[in-house]
């Protein structure tokens, strides 16, 4: 796969480098045509089995507090694609002081370990309510890996989701990377988030990043997201850019709607080159 298409910036990553379990360590993300192929991610059949060998059991462990207790139940318990709205429902009906976030976070990812995906969305939706401790949140994440419990493309979605949502790009950035690296492919939907973020947090260097790896692997559904990039790389007062990947994309055959050309036609015609804009609406028309 070609690199990635140099975006002028740097983003340096925030989270702490987690254990690198690829059999490739530097391997390219796969090709568009095998990520087509790629069947959609199926659950479990059933619920997983709490007293999983080679992790700590909530189960056998004496006298946990009720709050704990519930907690662990739900994430062994629930399917992954249910369990966001019970931890919600669970989260919001119990009374929470700052000590618990540490505290009761710590405890309930130590007994989870044997159901990464839905720890995950556990630490997310605690996290996402209490923001002030991701820093502790991503530590215990940590220790979570080094314990056995490798993060897997759901899991890795799941986090890049919620960090996303909470504004965090820097580690999301880091998130992102550390994916790539080991073969686990980023959601169509988490990257189109990332980007309409990025473009509201000004932060093009992000915005760059996550869509030339989406340009690279995804085929489809691109045409919303490329022409936000477009029209955000002018807010942020970089035309050139704009103009290199508006070309970019025309050249994938990715549609340019008449807005996003209208506003990049002023743009240039401010700028005294209105022979760019030519050029561009003469590739447009002929793709």
């Amino acid at each position: 796969m070609p690199p990635l298409r140099p975006s002028g910036h740097s983003c340096s990553p925030v989270l702490p480098p987690r254990p690198h379990h690829s059999k490739k360590p530097y391997a390219a993300p796969p090709s568009s045509k095998s990520m087509l192929l790629k069947p959609p991610y199926q659950g479990p059949g059933g619920p997983p089995n709490p007293s999983r060998p080679g992790f700590a059991s909530y189960l056998k462990i004496p006298n946990l507090s009720p709050k704990i207790k519930l907690l662990c139940e739900v994430i062994a318990t629930t399917h992954a694609l249910s369990v966001e709205r019970v931890l919600d429902d669970s989260i919001s009906g119990l009374r929470v002081t700052q000590e618990d976030v540490e505290e009761d976070v710590e405890e309930v990812l130590k007994l989870s370990y044997g159901f990464p995906i839905t720890a995950v969305k556990f630490y997310g939706c605690w996290m996402y309510c209490y923001e002030n401790e991701f820093d502790s949140a991503t530590r215990l994440l940590d220790e979570m890996i080094c314990n056995g419990a490798f993060l897997d493309e759901e899991t890795y979605n799941v986090l890049f989701k919620f960090l996303i949502r909470g504004r965090k790009l820097g580690d999301a950035s880091a998130i992102f990377t550390e994916m790539i690296k080991n073969e686990c492919l980023p959601s169509l939907a988490n990257c189109r988030a990332a980007v309409r973020m990025s473009i509201d947090s000004s932060d093009s260097a992000m915005a760059l990043k996550v869509w030339g790896w989406m340009a690279e692997n995804y085929v489809e559904e691109l045409e919303e997201t490329a022409n936000l990039l477009v029209v955000g790389l002018q807010d942020m007062n970089q035309l050139p850019e704009a103009v290199k990947y508006a070309e970019d994309i025309v050249e994938r055959k990715i549609k340019l709607n008449s807005s996003t050309l209208s506003k990049l036609k002023q743009s240039l015609s401010k700028a005294k080159k209105d022979h760019v804009c030519n050029e561009i609406l003469q590739k447009w028309k002929f793709h």
